[in-house]
């Protein structure tokens, strides 16, 4: 009996011990998916799958146990596949890096369509609700997104130059000129592909920059992480400091490298200088 029959019989599982380019290749093509999608899909780089599939030798890795998922349950990538946009507004209700519900919306005819990820009931942006009304909506806006109790209210309501507190108000304000507001600490705006991030504690933007521009000297490659570039946002009399990027979740997946570093370097900086 060789090593490699008892190595396997030893195993716990019977997780193959690797793949080939010509099953990756013939996956990919079953799920219909372009090799940029499938990198998406698994959270990689395009040139990776491009490595794989042209690859003389046998690939081994986390990949090996994913294909053989996708191979045995190949509906659940229509289950976590991203609708197609068709409103002018999209909001991303999500927990911590998981996207629980996205929710688009036709302010024009009042419409709301929400996508749930997550069989979770408590994590949903409407609960057990799967067809909300516009009323639905706009509650939702002031529950979840923007409570009248917020901290410092006052404040918040000056700087965005809004006279009285109104949900709805607040979030079409956020929006103008191609702006989108997400949830979060910072104020957040895309316009034609560009995220704008504003600092809330007054160094994000510049954690963000550092981040980046050390993962740019790694051998990672662009596709892997985000790139950011310090910004003076301007935003109607108020001026804040912060970071722009390109638009990171225009192909469907989040890029958690930065977040990573980006939370280290802040704990470093709060225990020095806060």
């Amino acid at each position: 009996m060789g090593n490699r029959e008892r190595d396997r019989k030893e195993n716990l599982f019977t997780t193959p011990q690797y793949t080939t380019a010509e099953e990756i290749k013939k996956i990919r093509t079953q799920l219909k998916l372009t090799q940029k999608e499938f990198a998406s899909l698994i959270n990689c780089s395009k040139p990776t799958v491009e490595r794989w599939e042209r690859s003389k030798t046998v690939i081994t890795g986390p990949v090996v146990f994913i294909l053989s998922m996708l191979e045995k349950y190949p509906e659940y990538v229509k289950e976590i596949r991203i609708p197609e946009r068709t409103t002018l507004l999209r909001l991303w209700y999500m927990y911590k890096q998981k996207v629980c519900t996205i929710i688009d919306v036709d302010e024009m005819n009042q419409r709301v369509k929400i996508t749930n990820f997550t069989n979770s009931v408590i994590m949903r942006a409407f609960g057990a609700e799967e067809h909300p009304d516009y009323s639905a909506y706009v509650e939702f806006l002031e529950s979840r997104c923007f409570p009248r109790s917020r901290d410092k209210i006052k404040l918040v309501l000056r700087d965005l130059e809004l006279p009285f507190y109104d949900p709805e108000l607040f979030e079409q304000d956020e929006r103008k000129n191609g702006r989108q507001s997400s949830k979060g600490n910072q104020l957040k705006w895309e316009n034609k592909g560009i995220w704008y991030k504003a600092d809330y504690t007054g160094y994000e933007g510049l954690a963000e920059y550092m981040i980046s521009h050390l993962l740019r000297q790694s051998s990672l490659s662009e596709e892997e992480y985000v790139l950011y570039d310090l910004e003076t946002i301007k935003y109607k009399t108020s001026i804040y400091k912060g970071a722009k990027s390109k638009n990171f979740l225009e192909d469907g997946r989040l890029l958690p490298l930065n977040g990573c570093l980006k939370l280290f370097l802040e704990k470093v900086f709060i225990n020095r200088f806060l």
